[in-house]
């Protein structure tokens, strides 16, 4: 299933019932960035310039790290 919308709307919400469903994947139309994820992963994962991705490595109270194409989703 594919949505469209605001960003505001990809935002978890504070309250979710045992039905919700959250994207597992959403990206701007410029497709500059991509962020995934899944129930089953412990990480959320952002793919994008290496500009952005430096800040949010950088991002003071954020836990970030780098991974690669070939690094392992366990």
């Amino acid at each position: 299933m594919l949505l469209s919308g605001a960003l505001e709307d990809a935002v978890s919400p504070v309250e979710l019932d045992e039905f919700a469903e959250l994207p597992d994947l959403w990206w701007p139309e410029d497709r500059a960035w991509c962020v995934g994820g899944d129930v089953d992963l412990v990480s959320t994962y952002v793919g994008g310039s290496p500009e952005l991705i430096a800040d949010l490595l950088a991002a003071p109270g954020l836990e970030a790290y780098p991974v690669g194409p070939r690094d392992l989703l366990d």
